[in-house]
């Protein structure tokens, strides 16, 4: 039996309580940018504790990770 995917709005609390900007969201999940490299990381460890989410640091840009739905 799967564990269930956590909701979109735990996904959604995260990114607002950090003050995640969305930017033009990509085919392989959204691009979301953040103030510092603190909360950059805060938010990837976050993510990743999700049923069902990963996050990962952008290559080229920097405070800027990809989520998507795994």
């Amino acid at each position: 039996m799967t564990k269930p995917r956590a909701p979109l709005t735990a996904v959604d609390h995260i990114i607002k309580a950090f003050d995640g900007v969305e930017e033009i969201g990509g085919t392989d999940g959204w691009l979301i940018t953040f103030q510092n490299q603190e909360d950059t990381d805060s938010v990837i460890k976050l993510i990743d504790m999700l049923q069902g989410w990963t996050a990962t640091k952008h290559r080229n840009i920097l405070h800027m990770i990809q989520i998507s739905g795994i």
